[in-house]
């Protein structure tokens, strides 16, 4: 896809340039937070339309960056925020005779807590939200600097 588009924005036969998001499931989130930025930067002279009929964050994300963006008549965006699931195995290790001994030093050691632990310590849990948060108000950000909407009055 980046090189057609960079083959598109030095061809001066192309006026428009298509975006058809629903073929584009296995885009990753390093492929999509560069190629729109990069790809805007290359295609000045052309007009950038973005067409989907299900839209989740990644496709949206690079909607966002076109100059017009359509939506099937009966199509949908959902955008879920960022989360994640940890699995944690001290009971199953304990069931199958495992037994875990970590040494740590301080707080912030969550890297071993799936195998000493059924549960996150509160001290992850807060981590991880911070994380996520941060990710997500620069998810928020990038598509209003790229839609040229206001910021969100909501918190981050």
């Amino acid at each position: 896809m980046l090189a057609a588009l960079d083959a598109a924005a030095t061809d001066p036969k192309i006026g428009r340039v298509l975006l058809l998001l629903d073929d584009m499931e296995g885009a990753g989130w390093r492929r999509c937070a560069r190629s729109p930025r990069r790809s805007a930067r290359a295609l000045r002279r052309q007009q950038v339309i973005a067409w989907g009929s299900a839209l989740d964050q990644r496709r949206y994300y690079l909607a966002a960056h076109a100059d017009q963006v359509l939506l099937h008549p009966f199509g949908r965006v959902v955008l879920q925020g960022f989360g994640g699931y940890r699995n944690y195995y001290r009971d199953a290790l304990e069931s199958i005779g495992v037994t875990v001994n970590v040494f740590k030093v301080g707080r912030y050691k969550s890297a071993v807590e799936p195998f000493s632990q059924n549960e996150p310590s509160e001290d992850a849990r807060r981590d991880e939200a911070a994380l996520l948060g941060d990710l997500w108000s620069q998810y928020l950000s990038a598509i209003e600097t790229a839609r040229k909407l206001p910021a969100a009055a909501s918190p981050g």
